[in-house]
């Protein structure tokens, strides 16, 4: 995005992007430890770890928009004068 068009942004669709990126960024984290980590560790490990234990410290609350409407998000999304 340029910087012009973050400034038209409303919070509302900064947050959702936001919130995009953190989805698409735990998937690909997810993918790592499915098939790259996990693995290795019940290699070469007497305990492997389980997969709770790769996600532990991750930042899983729910966002903030996740219970409006696409009709609530539109009205958050208008400008006002």
């Amino acid at each position: 995005m340029t910087t012009q068009q973050i400034e038209e942004s409303c919070i509302c669709e900064i947050i959702m992007m936001i919130d995009g990126w953190k989805r698409r960024y735990y998937d690909l984290q997810d993918l790592f430890i499915m098939y790259s980590a996990m693995p290795v560790y019940q290699v070469n490990c007497k305990h492997p770890p389980k997969y709770e234990d790769f996600v532990r410290g991750r930042d899983d609350r729910k966002d903030l928009f996740s219970d409006l409407t696409i009709e609530d998000i539109k009205y958050l999304a208008e400008e006002t004068p």
